[in-house]
């Protein structure tokens, strides 16, 4: 290896090591606050129509359907769905942007599951209004390592 290379990535590694211990730290609580940046939030939203197996026999991949019942018209639409687990090392799974040309609010993905634990999902409309839901979820196995 030569000298220069090695120390660009001397000087690189520490940096790289850092960012990733910081994404592990990102708590439930700083990254609902980023979502919800000091808008009130309407908690059980029944426009969020939230699918996830109650107890999946692993964490390893938890299939969530998320539909939210909202219009997608051109001045008024869903721009962000959110899914956040509260006790995963890094809680921030999925976050998705959407316009009006998607036609519909949906989600569907697998995550992952360190825990049993309650999975909140959060949508934001393009006036910036904030939508709730969320639902326990008891893993048998864990799916982080």
């Amino acid at each position: 290896m030569k000298r220069r290379k090695f120390i660009v990535l001397a000087l690189t590694l520490p940096a790289l090591l850092s960012a990733q211990e910081q994404a592990r730290k990102i708590s439930f609580e700083v990254a609902y606050t980023a979502f919800v940046s000091g808008g009130s939030v309407q908690k059980n939203a029944e426009i969020i129509n939230l699918k996830i197996a109650k107890e999946p026999p692993t964490g390893k991949s938890v299939p969530v359907e998320i539909k939210v019942d909202y219009p997608m018209k051109k001045d008024d639409y869903i721009t962000e769905i959110a899914i956040l687990p509260t006790q995963n090392p890094v809680c921030k799974t999925v976050e998705f942007h959407l316009t009006p040309m998607n036609g519909s609010a949906y989600l569907a993905c697998n995550i992952k599951l360190a825990t049993s634990q309650k999975v909140v999902v959060l949508v934001r409309n393009n006036r910036g209004q904030i939508y709730e839901q969320s639902q326990e979820v008891h893993v048998a196995l864990s799916g982080c390592a």
